[in-house]
């Protein structure tokens, strides 16, 4: 049977509509990931051109990668979010969430796209387990992790599961 890549590169695209307060603890958890953290980030600012995510807001997430070498602080620019491996694509208008996934994916390089809500903290072995779901099934195109409100446990017993998809995780 044919194997994927121990770990394959990932990108994580993140569609923005209105969760910007959300999306800090978003991207903490992917840069906090147990195993390899993803290759790139995209977060889609899907918001009216009025309501764009605040740049210097998101890059005040990342303070370790504002300051200089000589220690002053530099001012919060798009080449600060991207220091901290986030790109952010501004879509012309809002497009909708399929086709501002589609704005991203068409430019990444990775094999693997994880596609996030902005309000989804994911756990920090979520991109192992996921890959190791893919290694055992290679034929498979897509693998998706149960999603729990943040107050509920995995133990918890879920009884539904979507049509069609195997229930590895």
């Amino acid at each position: 049977s044919e194997e994927r890549a121990a770990a394959p590169a990932v990108t994580a695209v993140i569609v923005a509509y209105g969760a910007e307060d959300k999306l800090a603890a978003c991207l903490h958890s992917l840069q906090q990931q147990s195993g390899e953290a993803p290759g790139q980030v995209m977060v889609v600012d899907n918001n009216p051109p009025e309501r764009r995510l605040d740049l210097k807001r998101i890059a005040g997430w990342f303070p370790s990668r504002q300051s200089s070498p000589s220690g002053s602080s530099a001012p919060p620019s798009s080449e600060t979010v991207a220091e901290a491996g986030v790109e952010i694509l501004v879509a012309p208008r809002n497009l909708g969430y399929g086709r501002a996934i589609n704005l991203a994916a068409e430019r990444i390089r990775e094999e693997l796209i994880l596609v996030a809500n902005p309000d989804l903290v994911l756990d920090a072995d979520l991109l192992e387990r996921l890959g190791a779901a893919l290694n055992r099934r290679p034929r498979a195109a897509a693998a998706g992790p149960r999603i729990l409100p943040a107050h509920e446990e995995w133990s918890r017993p879920r009884r539904m599961r979507p049509p069609g998809l195997a229930g590895d995780l």
